[in-house]
């Protein structure tokens, strides 16, 4: 278990995005010591936002993806893994955490400035 110390630290670096697509509201949020998990959605579209402080975990996600494209955002490696079913996955790591966004597909242009204002 984590000292409280620790604990208080890993929370500091839990960061909210601090950009959503028009019309998302958020529908459900579960933050722990190490991961926040923040739901969005609108009518149509559904996206996730996961952030996980790295301890010693593996992640694990599909890997039968249609295509994978890296995009650098501030010297961040960002990989975009989009599937046939309109749905996307995207993954990077900053510091000590990993940060996923994944959903219904959208523009790239809107997941790199959900990252820019996440993280920076």
């Amino acid at each position: 278990a984590l000292s409280s110390a620790a604990s208080d630290v890993y929370k500091r670096q839990i960061l909210k995005p601090q950009y959503i697509p028009d019309n998302y509201r958020l529908n459900e949020e579960k933050i722990t010591d190490t991961t926040s998990v923040l739901e969005y959605g609108n009518d149509k579209k559904h996206l996730i936002f996961q952030q996980t402080i790295v301890t010693n975990e593996k992640m694990i996600f599909d890997t039968n993806y249609n295509s994978v494209e890296q995009i650098r955002i501030n010297g961040m490696t960002v990989f975009l893994y989009r599937y046939t079913d309109e749905t996307f996955w995207a993954y990077g790591e900053y510091g000590n955490s990993v940060y996923v966004l994944a959903g219904d597909t959208i523009q790239k242009e809107e997941i790199e400035k959900i990252y820019k204002h996440w993280i920076w």
